[in-house]
């Protein structure tokens, strides 16, 4: 289902946002009321852009290029009246086994070396084990970043045919050097993730051994 006004709705926030009218807060309290819009792909693109700012911080908008990129190519997915279908499916591979192995061996050092010292090394090793695997797991579904939602150049071309005065506006400069945190904590934010998965190390390994959700997503032109 299409529903023109809340695709504009989303339209127009994203605009005023990249042209630095509206700050983060502003730009949320819009897009919380389409999340649930009957448009799925409406919704869909209100959900995405949550990621792509800080909502605990007011501030003016903060991209790369290659956020500033996908920014257009949202407006250009609502724009055309494509629609996103999703569909998900779970699978096995052979990191889940490796998992599984490792969480039984912790399992059985734990059972006969008892609790001490000596466990808890063993533990960060199994954590920074879930670390290897996790990361192998994410490498495999990474996305084309130049292109996504969308396959590839062809069906970003496709798409864009069906509105020639499409055009998007090149990368404003001062937006490379600005920050919502200082320096440091945006260099160490991504390092609390491995921090936490060497101190729950086992459950880590639990959580990589079940059975992993992927989830596709084609795009739909206009008719």
């Amino acid at each position: 289902m299409i529903i023109r006004q809340d695709r504009q709705k989303i339209i127009d926030l994203l605009q005023l946002y990249m042209d630095e009218k509206i700050t983060a807060f502003a730009f949320d309290d819009g897009l919380c009321k389409l999340y649930h819009s009957k448009d799925h792909t409406a919704a869909w693109t209100a959900q995405q852009l949550w990621c792509y700012y800080d909502d605990l911080k007011d501030h003016k908008i903060h991209a790369t290029k290659e956020v500033w990129d996908y920014f257009w190519r949202l407006r250009l997915l609502l724009e055309s009246e494509a629609e996103i279908d999703i569909f998900s499916n779970r699978y096995w591979q052979a990191e889940q086994t490796i998992s599984f192995i490792l969480l039984g061996l912790f399992i059985c050092i734990a059972y006969f070396a008892g609790w001490g010292w000596f466990l808890a090394v063993i533990w960060m090793i199994f954590g920074l084990a879930g670390i290897v695997l996790s990361e192998l797991n994410h490498n495999k579904n990474q996305v084309d970043i130049k292109t996504y939602p969308f396959a590839g150049f062809s069906e970003i071309k496709t798409v864009r045919k069906r509105i020639p005065c499409f055009s998007k506006s090149a990368y404003p400069r001062h937006l490379k050097t600005r920050r919502i945190r200082w320096r440091f904590l945006e260099i160490d934010l991504p390092l609390t993730k491995y921090f936490l998965m060497i101190v729950f190390g086992p459950f880590v390994l639990l959580r990589l051994s079940l059975p992993q959700k992927e989830t596709y997503l084609s795009i739909l032109p206009p008719e």
